[in-house]
């Protein structure tokens, strides 16, 4: 028996959505494919190469120029986006964070035990912060909250911080003698609050802009350092 037009017609939208279906699933697949994944060694994403998922546990992991990358993270290792390096998000347990010029990360950059860098150009579209280890902002932009504990803050080149800036209070005993320094540089702006759970010594160029502070008391400076303790 032959099909009417209305059956051979629903029997090709049928096929076609078969079609898409397998394309579909096979485009997904090769999403998959891109990720990269190791337990022990090292990852390097070469210049302009484009990977989905980057991780390791133990080792590091390195973008190079203009490499892209969604989710990039490594457990005990450095991770280091070389200059025009793209990515989603950074993350790393046990080691720093270095962002070259012109990084651009779509969401946050964090580390619990380790220094992060971002130099000029460098933007974060997230948050970035660590517990332990000094950050340091050099002609850099964060879009979102910058925060740390244990760490020292060093914000200068210009740099732009919009989302305020958060120093937690740590766990266990906190010594004023052990304060960690937060200086803001020349030309830098840091807007929202700036919130101090726990002792520091601030310095404030004055050139440099900035929004409430609770928690801590300003000191001024106009050299091109604050001074020493």
């Amino acid at each position: 028996m032959s099909m009417t037009p209305s059956r051979r017609q629903s029997a090709r939208i049928a096929r076609r959505c078969l079609a898409a279906c397998l394309v579909a699933a096979l485009a997904c697949g090769a999403v998959a494919a891109d990720d990269l994944r190791k337990v022990n060694g090292n990852i390097t994403i070469g210049v302009g190469e484009t990977r989905d998922k980057v991780s390791t546990v133990n080792g590091s992991v390195a973008l190079r120029e203009r490499a892209v990358a969604t989710d990039v993270s490594a457990t005990n290792g450095a991770v280091t986006m070389a200059t025009g390096a793209r990515a989603d998000s950074v993350e790393t347990v046990n080691g720093s964070v270095r962002l070259g010029q012109d990084v651009v990360v779509g969401g946050d950059v964090r580390t619990t035990n380790g220094a992060i860098t971002a130099l000029p150009g460098a933007t974060i579209n997230g948050g970035l912060g660590n517990v332990n280890g000094t950050i340091t902002l050099d002609g850099a932009r964060v879009a979102g909250l910058l925060s740390s504990s244990n760490g020292s803050v060093l914000i200068g080149g210009n740099s732009v911080v919009d989302g305020g800036l958060l120093m937690r209070k740590p766990s266990g005993r906190v010594s004023e003698d052990r304060a960690p320094r937060v200086v803001i540089g020349p030309g830098a702006q840091v807007n929202g609050t700036l919130t101090f759970e726990r002792p520091v010594h601030l310095y404030v160029h004055d050139s440099a802009r900035i929004g409430t502070v609770t928690g801590a008391t300003p000191q001024r400076f106009s050299g091109s350092e604050p001074p020493s303790r």
